[in-house]
């Protein structure tokens, strides 16, 4: 019997051995993926930074290389050389290029050799001090190629030397994939660079024309952010100072700036200096040592300066949350979103900085987290402008209300009183222009953030990448929530805005249901809560920004006034109508206090608010409620949770079957329609959705544009497709009567815009045959208003299609 356990010892022995030795080799073939090949490397740390290929070489067959046991290759900070060691065999039939990728743009010194039998072959080397343009890999990220021929073995080493984190993640994949996918992240990376871009325009506009010098300093915060990712991408040291390679360590002196700005823009959006002393002298502090760290670099660049900026940067995330925090508590609401943009910034600072000290798993390319945090602090930070703009239009209301009783006090007493009438009109007809600079203001940023939505979905539906593709419908979903917040707080600072003029419209509950999921899943994360969003197929036709803000306000009680437990949004059908639900594991409301929670400027007592904190603000939802004709209940049992349901009638309008069935979408095939847009990717944009279904199309910023281009030609318009506000102060209804005469026709015509006020609305009613679409263009809404209501036209005048 021992003999017989030895025996299968033995064999157990040589199949482990077999196994593990054929594991340890990366089996290449003709395929079309990526490969990582951690598992698959070992290392060897040359403390003297001297050791050449040759001897590195000599030492594997010694096996003075190591496996690596940590669930990342990452070093931590040493000052050392590392060689790392991969195995590799093509185990096809022909010879096959692959590319070795670091993932790591940040070295100082790069090699790559590959060896086999006797023969060693230098694939790249890089000296950190040369500048780009002297080096050899023409691109921002270190790798090499190679080929292997039919089943050659061989053996790729790769040195790095580097002066910040030592993690890397290599890769190896054909190059066909690795273009690809580079191709598609730096068209990513641009698509971020440009929303970056346009809300530093944004946030500037509207510091200039609210002369407000806390969104000037969170301007140049966000413009600092965009230079930082800019750098950390690579970009600069390739494309803006190729021949300098010492500027590589700006990255330094842009990080301390951006630490300052984010310090001021707290310190004035907060008030801290009135508010909150206490931490506006830890703000204050930390201000001081970001600007002793400048002149630092400046003198003599520290080795360890990466740690000190990410230190720092940390630091004052924590400062500005928790007195963004303390703000809210005192009653600043318009600090709330602000929590969550720097709650996200806390966790990305925390996250970064310990993956620094190689305490936690680091990502390769460290810009996309950068990317990710400013794109989500800058949204959370437009719906806190968002809540500015609000408050501010409130307060115009009020002193005009105020103005126009006084003056009507003092016009009956004596002359003075007029006098004073007049001085009191002008400034009440700045306050209006100032209403109307920014609505003119939202929509030159409407414009552009809408076409950026349209290269989002552009970009995604030719995106191959499933990474590249998830990302890009999450900005896509960021950008439409962000449109909804400007054409809600911008549209409604006009005087001329009708506050109870409704757009009603078809759309899901899902829509809101991923708005909810959007803004809300980061703040339940954060304390701790289950949050579950159920997806549903229902249909409504409402006020989508009406649903979305009473919703907003119902998820708002429900995340803020839960400590643990659950949070459950729900939706389904009762009878004719759609019920919103949102159920919480809170401290519930007392029976006491449940009868009144409706009531206008009906407020708790502070003890009242920390036992269950609801029903504030719910006399708004109940407003908000009555105008789209929905129902607002509230169920909560004290010490178990509260219950919130929103009834909404469903409201669809009568419709023929014929034209809201899928099957009559061929009917728009060989129409003609004529777009008028000034806005050249706007009109791209359009052309592209009406050629997909199948209609010709001619298209110009003016009428005399497209005239020109049927000089000479039969073509007749079926259909007209006109922008509201076109250059030169034009009217795109103006536009659309003119071109019905020039055709001597009623031409069916749709006019798009992103203004929703109730002038605009009777104004396109009061033109027979024409309708408003209102911007962003939805493919499926464009194409069922279309069907709708130009085939009907068609068939009673006869159309030959």
């Amino acid at each position: 019997m021992r003999h017989v356990a030895a025996l299968n010892f033995a064999i157990f022995l040589i199949l482990f051995t077999s196994i593990g030795s054929t594991a340890a080799v990366v089996e290449l073939a003709d395929q079309q993926a990526p490969i990582p090949v951690k598992d698959y490397t070992f290392f060897y740390e040359d403390t003297s930074s001297n050791l050449q290929i040759e001897e590195i070489i000599a030492l594997d067959k010694s096996d003075a290389f190591q496996s690596i046991a940590a669930p990342s290759i990452n070093f931590g900070f040493k000052d050392h050389t590392y060689w790392l060691k991969i195995p590799v065999r093509n185990t096809s039939d022909q010879a096959t290029d692959w590319i070795i990728d670091l993932g790591h743009m940040r070295m100082v010194d790069y090699g790559a050799y590959l060896h086999s039998g006797t023969t060693t072959q230098k694939l790249a080397e890089v000296v950190g001090s040369d500048p780009i343009s002297a080096r050899q890999i023409e691109h921002r990220l270190l790798l090499a190629s190679f080929t292997l021929l039919p089943q050659q073995t061989a053996t790729l080493y790769v040195k790095y030397h580097s002066y910040g984190n030592t993690y890397v993640k290599p890769v190896l994949s054909p190059p066909s994939v690795f273009y690809l996918n580079d191709a598609f992240d730096a068209m990513a990376l641009n698509l971020i660079f440009g929303a970056i871009a346009l809300l530093v325009i944004y946030f500037l506009i509207l510091a200039i024309i609210l002369r407000s010098d806390a969104y000037l300093a969170y301007t140049v915060f966000l413009l600092i952010g965009l230079i930082h990712l800019f750098h950390q991408a690579g970009f600069t040291s390739f494309f803006v100072w190729p021949e300098t390679q010492k500027w590589n360590a700006a990255a330094n002196f842009i990080g301390f700036p951006g630490i300052i700005a984010a310090a001021i823009f707290a310190q004035r959006f907060l008030d801290l200096r009135n508010t909150d002393k206490p931490f506006y002298h830890a703000s204050q502090l930390i201000v001081v040592m970001a600007l002793a760290s400048t002149v630092w670099c400046i003198v003599e660049r520290p080795p360890f300066v990466s740690h000190v900026g990410y230190g720092l940067s940390g630091l004052i995330t924590i400062v500005n949350f928790i007195a963004t925090v303390r703000a809210y508590r005192r009653g600043f609401k318009a600090a709330r979103f602000a929590i969550l943009g720097w709650g996200g910034l806390l966790l990305i600072a925390c996250y970064t900085t310990l993956s620094l000290w190689g305490l936690v798993p680091a990502v390769s390319h460290g810009h996309w987290m950068h990317a990710i945090g400013l794109i989500t602090e800058s949204f959370f930070f437009s719906i806190s402008l968002a809540d500015r703009v609000a408050e501010m239009r409130q307060s115009r209301d009020k002193i005009q209300k105020d103005l126009i009783a006084s003056l009507e006090i003092q016009a009956a007493t004596s002359k003075a009183a007029a006098r004073d009438a007049i001085e009191k009109s002008a400034a009440m007809a700045e306050s209006v222009a100032k209403g109307r600079a920014l609505s003119a203001v939202g929509h030159d940023v409407r414009q552009p953030l809408h076409a950026l939505r349209l290269y989002a979905q552009g970009i995604k539906n030719k995106s191959t990448s499933k990474h590249t593709h998830d990302g890009l419908q999450q900005m896509e979903k960021a950008i439409s929530s962000l449109e909804e917040l400007l054409n809600s707080a911008l549209d409604s600072s006009t005087p001329e805005s009708n506050g109870d003029f409704l757009v009603e419209e078809r759309f899901s509950a899902e829509r809101v249901m991923s708005a909810l999921r959007l803004v809300f899943a980061p703040a339940a994360e954060e304390k701790g809560l289950d949050l579950k969003i159920c997806t549903s197929t229902q249909v409504l036709y409402s006020d989508w920004a009406v649903v979305l803000r009473i919703m907003n306000n119902l998820v708002s009680n429900a995340v803020r006034y839960t400590d643990k437990g659950k949070i459950l949004i729900g939706c389904r059908r009762r009878g004719n109508s759609i019920a919103f639900q949102v159920l919480d594991t809170g401290c519930g409301i007392p029976e006491g206090l449940l009868e009144t929670v409706f009531d206008p400027y009906n407020q708790l007592s502070p003890d009242e608010l920390n036992k269950q904190g609801h029903g504030l603000g719910l006399a708004i939802v109940k407003h908000l409620a009555d105008r789209i004709e929905a129902e607002v209940t509230i169920k909560s049992t004290p010490g178990k949770g509260t219950c919130a349901e929103l009834l909404i009638p469903t409201g669809f309008p009568v419709a023929d079957d014929k034209y809201t069935n899928t099957q009559g979408e061929h009917l728009l095939a060989n129409f003609h329609a004529l777009i008028i847009d000034d806005d050249q990717l706007s009109l791209q944009q359009l052309e592209k959705q009406l050629t997909s279904f199948g209609m010709n199309t001619v298209s110009g910023t003016t009428l005399t544009d497209c005239l020109d281009k049927l000089s000479g030609s039969d073509w007749v318009p079926d259909i007209l497709i006109c922008d509201l506000h076109l250059a030169n102060a034009s009217s795109g209804v103006d536009t659309i009567i003119k071109t019905r005469k020039h055709f001597e026709q009623n031409t069916p015509a749709f006019v798009v815009t992103f203004d929703r006020n109730k002038s605009v609305h009777e104004q396109v009613q009061a033109n027979p045959n024409t309708w408003l679409i209102y911007k962003p263009v939805d493919t499926s809404i464009l194409k069922s208003q279309l069907i709708k209501k130009a085939l009907p036209h068609f068939e009673k005048t006869a159309k030959p299609h």
